[in-house]
């Protein structure tokens, strides 16, 4: 686990005319294992996307929490996570698994 990587949140605050802005906030940094688990390109809309799977492991952390609803930088890079499981129940690692070049 060396390389380093951020996780955000997404947080919304009420605009004062009835509607809300949406903005990231740094929930916590961490090191974690990095791999590529899959890549695939597709054409949509005309247009060809290029989709790859990655694969985060970090050390289990009882005082915060990761959902899809997150996102990870690493380096300069996005990704949108896509599932967290606490590896084996045991409550040592998460395996979070985000996807490069998509929308939240």
């Amino acid at each position: 686990m060396r390389e380093q990587i951020t996780v955000q949140n997404q947080t919304r605050t009420a605009d004062g005319a009835g509607g809300y802005s949406e903005t990231l906030v740094t929930n916590f940094k961490t090191f974690a294992s990095v791999k590529t688990k899959i890549g695939r390109e597709q054409v949509k809309q005309g247009q060809l996307q290029d989709r790859k799977q990655f694969e985060f492991v970090i050390r289990y952390r009882s005082d915060k929490n990761i959902t899809a609803a997150n996102r990870i930088l690493w380096g300069t890079r996005v990704f949108q996570v896509r599932s967290v499981v606490n590896y084996n129940e045991r409550n040592k690692y998460y395996v979070i698994t985000a996807e490069e070049n998509v929308a939240a």
